[in-house]
């Protein structure tokens, strides 16, 4: 992931007007910068803990109203040197009496926040490849999708190997393929030769998610973040007050529990406000099959042949509900209503979220509702048509991991199987979380900067120069 070419970055030369700081770099940019954003985003120890929160006594909001600041000081009352390649400002208050800059830190924020005096003639790192995690990282102002040309889009007669097959073993030495797959390429992935799951209690699959991903998602009604369906009735899901009356054969009204009937193409948590990204499914016992289809690649399908519908299906949402009432903990009642396509500003995809089982009556006007219905039954077509479905076999000891916010999967039926999955899911802020220290480390750049865009930190990652 790093780059091959790693300059070393440093400040040259840099001056003060008035309430602004000029600032040449070692690669020939120079740019001009508010003194204030300077005061306020100095990330050195004596602006920032150690465990990088603010000290707010020297954040300028706070300080320059607290009993010692010099309230009358403005922020034009200092000066800058340059001293080993690194900006020095001396503050004339009395909370912080210095800022220290390293040249890496004002390189790789310059193009965002300072104005631009002269192009660079050397030039700095790009993404180099990081946008697969761009599209996960929380921006709720502009959010990012995938352009379609970038991923590895299948369909069920891809010459590609789906899943791709990772060993459990060699796992730690592959974090960044590992991520790459999910978030970029075919999007889903089987972990082969999982530590054995003895008692299929779900410790494994909870153990995996704290190590690589920062942790499973938990329901808010179950004291375990897994859920487990199984063949066997005496292996249940104790959070599940009804399993006892599913091994009787008396609870039948669950399709998701009914091991014996096919489950249509779906993503998972299709009525949360913001579903998992990572699905995953751990077979501790036995065998069974699956479906998966490329959603992605069924929009690009609807997009090119049938634009109206694709159309159709990111303006208007379908209606969904769901009453849990199985579970010992209390009861939830659900609703949502997201469109099936979710798209960015500039129409690249961001997730396809859908579950048939849960679909309720439509809220849409009289005009609007036979289109909608003409896009939808596309839609569901396409998500089970040869053309894209994939039948997989998962065996004990295998691990599948879905990105839910693009692969839709279904069961092919289990009816003369026997198997037990252990479930759970991993939210967005996990993912991104678990993959963003993989670059962090990667690049070298420190906790510090853990507020920095994605697209700076091969930058941030630069070595100073300190001659």
């Amino acid at each position: 992931m790093r780059a091959t070419l790693r300059r070393c970055i440093a400040v040259h030369k840099a001056s003060s007007h008035g309430n602004q700081v000029d600032v040449r770099f070692s690669d020939g940019a120079c740019y001009r910068f508010h003194s204030l954003w300077l005061r306020d985003a100095c990330r050195g120890e004596k602006q920032v803990h150690a465990s990088t929160e603010r000290v707010l006594d020297a954040s300028p909001n706070v300080a320059w109203q607290g009993p010692k600041a010099a309230r009358t000081a403005g922020i034009e009352d200092f000066s800058v040197k340059v001293n080993a390649g690194k900006l020095t400002m001396h503050w004339k208050d009395d909370v912080v009496e210095e800022s220290e800059f390293e040249p890496n830190f004002l390189r790789a924020y310059a193009p965002l926040v300072a104005k631009e005096l002269e192009q660079s003639t050397k030039g700095i790192p790009s993404l180099n490849g990081l946008e697969w995690l761009k599209p996960y990282e929380r921006n709720e102002t502009r959010q990012v999708g995938v352009k379609s040309e970038s991923i590895k889009m299948w369909k069920s007669d891809d010459q590609i190997q789906v899943p791709p097959v990772l060993d459990y073993n060699t796992l730690m030495a592959n974090r960044e393929l590992f991520f790459r797959t999910l978030l970029k390429e075919e999007g889903v992935l089987i972990i082969d030769n999982m530590p054995e799951d003895a008692k299929s209690d779900g410790s494994v699959l909870e153990q995996f998610g704290a190590q690589y991903l920062g942790g499973l998602q938990k329901h808010p009604l179950r004291e375990t973040p897994h859920w487990t369906i199984s063949t066997d009735y005496s292996v249940k899901d104790e959070n599940d007050e009804l399993a006892d009356e599913r091994k009787e054969r008396e609870f039948v009204g669950a399709n998701s529990y009914n091991t014996d009937q096919q489950l249509c193409n779906h993503t998972d948590q299709s009525l949360y406000g913001l579903p998992g990204v990572l699905l995953m499914f751990h077979c501790t016992w036995g065998e069974g099959s699956n479906t998966l289809t490329d959603g992605f690649a069924v929009a690009e399908k609807m997009r090119k042949e049938f634009p109206e519908y694709f159309d159709v299906l990111t303006k208007h949402g379908m209606t969904a509900g769901r009453a849990l009432k199985y579970y010992a903990a209390g009861d939830l009642n659900f609703m949502q209503c997201s469109p099936i396509i979710t798209t960015d500003a500039d129409g690249n995809l961001v997730r396809v979220q859908y579950h048939e089982i849960y679909r309720a009556p439509s809220t849409l006007s009289f005009d609007d509702f036979p289109k909608w219905y003409a896009a939808y039954n596309k839609f569901y077509e396409l998500a089970h048509h040869e053309e894209f479905k994939r039948t997989i076999d998962l065996k004990a000891g295998q691990l599948l991991i879905m990105n839910n916010w693009r692969v839709m999967q279904g069961r092919a039926g289990l009816k003369g199987k026997s198997q037990t999955i252990i479930g759970g899911t991993v939210n967005r802020d996990a993912v991104y979380s678990a993959a963003r220290t993989i670059v962090h480390e990667d690049y070298g750049v420190s906790k510090m900067h853990c507020g920095a865009p994605i697209e700076i930190l091969p930058t941030l990652g630069l070595p100073n120069d300190r001659d």
